[in-house]
């Protein structure tokens, strides 16, 4: 049965939309993009998945889901290695012990997200916006996160070894029990000026680190940080 783009066919799921910005696919199921994926296709750029989608431990490797919309997904354990999300819409996703090493979140909407344990090493993370995420016991080895919001982010046992954290908003972060040894980017003005309320309990720091902190204490730039237990 042939139809025209923009209505939906008798078991179709998904909806053609035309839009100024071109054909945007509206309400892709889990079933279509893990057969799509199957059969090797890559490029899921800007379609509108449906919400609460649950795609736990799924292998999706490489693909491309830049300025698509997932709010509220789950990808628990999903293997999301290379993976691009550029300017993606996945606030409130479950990202918990996922596999994202590599991953491209460039200006990424991961407000209320979910990233206990997982694994974002060399992940790029620059200008997107995390603010209330959960990163506890996530490992975040030289990441970028580079002019990123981290307002009220909790990195608790988390791993930043190496991190780049320049200019990035860490207004009331928990860095309890973190790894911050030769993180980028904490002497930095703009960092430094939206570090307050951020909470330094048992972190891992190196003496730079411990002295670009203390400085910014002397400056009056935390109300609230256990300085004393910083650990080299």
């Amino acid at each position: 049965m042939q139809t025209l783009k923009g209505i939906v066919t008798i078991n179709q799921v998904s909806t053609d939309v035309f839009t100024a910005e071109g054909l945007i696919r509206k309400h892709v199921s889990k079933d279509e993009l893990i057969k799509e994926y199957a059969t090797g296709r890559r490029d899921f750029s800007r379609e509108e998945f449906e919400s609460q989608m649950y795609l736990n431990g799924a292998n999706l490797e490489g693909i491309n889901l830049n300025d698509a919309k997932l709010n509220g997904a789950c990808m628990i354990g999903a293997n999301l290695k290379n993976a691009s999300f550029r300017n993606a819409n996945l606030k409130w996703m479950d990202f918990s012990n996922a596999k994202l090493q590599g991953a491209d979140l460039h200006s990424a909407q991961l407000q209320n997200a979910n990233l206990y344990g997982a694994n974002l090493e060399n992940a790029n993370i620059p200008y997107a916006s995390l603010e209330n995420a959960n990163l506890e016991n996530a490992n975040i080895p030289y990441a970028s996160l580079e002019n990123a919001c981290l307002r009220r982010v909790s990195f608790k046992n988390a791993n930043l070894r190496g991190a780049n954290l320049k200019n990035a908003n860490l207004e009331e972060v928990y860095f309890g029990y973190a790894n911050l040894i030769d993180a980028e980017g904490l002497d930095t003005p703009n960092t430094i000026d939206n570090i307050k309320y951020a909470i330094f309990e048992h972190t891992q720091v190196t003496e730079k680190e411990k002295a670009i902190i203390a400085d910014a204490i002397l400056q009056g730039k935390f109300d609230v940080i256990n300085s004393s237990t910083l650990r080299k």
